[in-house]
């Protein structure tokens, strides 16, 4: 599904292209809807690559680091060390969802490039992350593109939600609340997937209107910042130490594991598209099964039982 989705993405008018010709445009409305996130008055923007903010150099104290090469795993752990919800500790989570949820980074590691905006925490609920979301979803499609490899970092998660909340499949099995992430498990997510599968492919179903918003408007104003919601400097010193450099022949190592990888993930986004395009008859073709059925197996899926 999340393959389907980001092919029918049109970044220039930001809609999702359905079958048989349908659109529906996205709008900053919809990720509210969808997300249940603020969308104040400040604009989020992205802090050019040179440009190393104060709180940037403090935040990777925290880590030991100097450098950009900092996962979310390791921001996660650092996040439970504390027993205290302080300024720094909103300014983790918002950089968590920054990264997993919103404007995830191909490389892997957490997304610094707006952390800026976060050194007044109080200021955080007026940021606009709806419109952030719809900038990422552009962006991301648009480097996704011009990728070789096909590696897609952008808010794919709002777009499964935004598609099975908006596309109806013969009728609406999951009650809509908002925020509408909020009913939508993975699991059903997993049974969505499936079923559109075995049904001929996405993109088809009844279109519903848009989720209605609930108390979505941010609060009027700037309110000023209290000292203590102002993330302060770690008292530690900035470390010294660079990276440890990895032993000689490990980086070419990793590298050709890499690029073999990067291969067999574009072979195999191909047979997706193949199989999802494949003719009605052919799925009930023996040897066709035969086959997908040992693909399955291949890539570590339990033996099918049902028909395809």
């Amino acid at each position: 599904m999340g393959l389907w989705l980001v092919e029918n993405f049109d970044p220039r008018s930001c809609t999702l292209q359905l079958q048989n010709g349908h659109t529906i445009h996205i709008t900053v409305d919809d990720v509210t809807a969808v997300l249940g996130l603020p969308k104040g008055n400040i604009e989020i923007t992205k802090r050019t690559a040179k440009a190393i903010p104060e709180i940037l150099k403090e935040w990777r104290w925290f880590f030991e680091k100097t450098t950009a090469y900092i996962t979310p795993r390791a921001l996660r752990r650092k996040m439970v060390e504390v027993d205290v919800v302080d300024p720094w500790f909103k300014c983790n989570f918002a950089l968590l969802v920054m990264s997993a949820l919103i404007d995830p980074m191909v490389n892997g590691y957490v997304n610094q490039n707006y952390i800026d905006h976060l050194l007044d925490v109080g200021n955080i609920p007026n940021l606009n992350w709806s419109q952030m979301v719809i900038n990422a979803l552009i962006n991301s499609k648009q480097v996704w593109m011009k990728s070789a490899a096909k590696l897609y970092g952008g808010p794919i998660l709002f777009l499964m939600v935004f598609y099975v909340d908006r596309v109806v499949l013969f009728r609406r099995i999951v009650p809509r609340v908002f925020p509408a992430i909020k009913n939508w498990t993975f699991k059903l997510l997993s049974k969505r997937e499936r079923d559109e599968i075995k049904l001929g492919g996405f993109g088809y179903g009844h279109v519903d209107t848009a989720l209605r918003l609930e108390n979505t408007t941010p609060e009027e104003g700037n309110p000023s910042i209290p000292v203590s919601d102002v993330p302060q400097p770690p008292q530690h010193p900035q470390p010294q130490e660079k990276d440890t450099p990895l032993p000689e022949g490990l980086q070419g190592f990793i590298n050709e594991i890499t690029s073999h990888t990067r291969t067999i993930a574009t072979g195999l986004l191909k047979v997706a598209r193949l199989v999802e395009n494949a003719p009605t008859a052919i799925l009930e073709d023996d040897r066709f099964k035969k086959m997908f059925e040992s693909a399955r197996q291949l890539l570590g899926f339990k033996t099918q039982e049902t028909n395809i």
